[in-house]
């Protein structure tokens, strides 16, 4: 079975696309990956040094993710807006 060229070609599009839009992203990961795997390889044998490693980045990027999304409250509906009629609510009374 073979793939239409024109499904490759909208593929690689898209794909070209993601890394332009994401190349920061992508150098920042590829980094820690590397810095990761230097590591890992570097003392196979201790695992609270191999921890660390992962935990680091891990929690730098909950940081920076838990600043960045914004809070949402909750505000009361106005007046007039509330999930009952006003019909509903003078035959309840």
């Amino acid at each position: 079975m073979t793939i239409p060229t024109t499904v490759v070609l909208v593929g690689l599009a898209l794909a070209l696309l993601a890394v332009i839009v994401l190349w920061k992203l992508l150098l920042i990961g590829g980094g820690i990956l590397t810095a990761q795997w230097l590591m890992f390889t570097a003392a196979a044998d201790n695992p609270a040094l191999q921890l660390a490693v992962l935990a680091i980045p891990a929690l730098v990027v909950a940081a920076v993710i838990t600043h960045r999304t914004p809070t949402y409250r909750h505000r009361p509906a106005p007046a007039g807006f509330g999930s009952r009629s006003r019909a509903a609510e003078e035959a309840t009374r």
